[in-house]
């Protein structure tokens, strides 16, 4: 069973954007899988509290990106490939770049807490803020370490959830209504921290891929910073232009 995702009509994102959103998540994830038939407007209004116009909109929008056809006398239909059409930026800071060969398969939270002001001066954002850390697994090897940081003002919605059980991404997106206007992201190639050293199983300066992910709102107020370090022996970068 497919629980009513959160929509926020005080946020500036759009209810039919809000929506979009929250069905290619579900598309991405597989909770949709190809062929699946997405229920009718009348039932997706009634599950959000919202008018049918807005849940015509959000999937019109949908299947101009790919993820969906509409089929006359079935309603929309997820389509095949719609896990490879490139994905409309949700929340990039949580998301795996579709364009490097990088992916995990599962988290493992490590650490899950709120830091006040006075102790931030060596993280980026100098505000309360919600610090999320997980390993990354991919068929139950360690193969990387996530490092989140979250506006406590404006994410603060998160700590209700269990984060231990369910997906970070998950909950951002569909059960708090949070998103972004404006993102950043940038590609370095480092050697491992000792902190990463330790949490990984590395040797000393072993090779790693850092991405850097920024989320920004629609008045540029940086809203999120992830930083995502991958084992150097065990990814390739790869960049298509």
């Amino acid at each position: 069973m497919v629980t009513s995702a959160v929509l926020d009509a005080s946020a500036d994102l759009p209810l039919y954007q809000q929506l979009s959103n929250v069905l290619r998540s579900r598309i991405e994830t597989g909770m949709y899988k190809p062929g699946d038939v997405i229920p009718s407007e009348r039932v997706v209004a009634q599950q959000h509290g919202i008018t049918r116009q807005t849940v015509r909109h959000a999937l019109r929008e949908l299947v101009q990106r790919g993820y969906l056809e509409a089929r006359q006398g079935k309603g929309y239909i997820v389509v095949a490939s719609a896990v490879t059409s490139e994905p409309a930026p949700v929340c990039p800071l949580l998301n795996d770049p579709a364009h490097h060969n990088v992916c995990h398969d599962s988290t493992q939270l490590l650490k899950l807490t709120v830091i006040e002001p006075s102790e931030t001066t060596s993280l980026l954002l100098k505000e309360k803020l919600i610090y999320i850390e997980q390993r990354l697994l991919a068929q139950d090897v360690i193969i990387g370490l996530s490092q989140l940081q979250l506006s406590y003002a404006l994410c603060a919605k998160i700590l209700q959830f269990d984060l231990v059980n369910m997906s970070v991404e998950r909950v951002l997106v569909e059960r708090c209504a949070i998103h972004h206007y404006s993102q950043q992201h940038w590609i370095e190639a480092v050697y491992a921290t000792k902190e990463e050293c330790v949490h990984l199983g590395l040797p000393e300066a072993h090779p790693m891929l850092v991405m850097h992910h920024f989320a920004y709102q629609k008045n540029q107020r940086l809203m999120g910073y992830r930083r995502l370090a991958y084992r150097g022996d065990w990814h390739q970068c790869l960049h298509e232009t």
